[in-house]
């Protein structure tokens, strides 16, 4: 993934929860960083109606790309 790229949360993640109201909504990457601590890369993502984005370093595991709408830049 990179800075940019549409993205959606996989229907089974444990994020949900968490990320409610945006839980359905596609997102934009924000920033992207790999922690020395930690082998899985970490994102940032920000959502339309959602006034800063959501900063907090997610796992990237927990997105999948969304090319619903191609023709839109986000």
């Amino acid at each position: 993934m990179r800075v940019g790229d549409p993205v959606r949360l996989r229907p089974d993640s444990p994020l949900r929860e968490r990320l409610a109201p945006f839980a359905d909504d596609v997102g934009c990457v924000v920033d992207t960083y790999q922690d020395d601590d930690d082998d899985g890369l970490r994102i940032a993502v920000a959502y339309p109606d959602q006034l800063y984005g959501w900063l907090t370093p997610l796992s990237a595991e927990e997105f999948v790309l969304d090319h619903s709408r191609p023709d839109e830049p986000f």
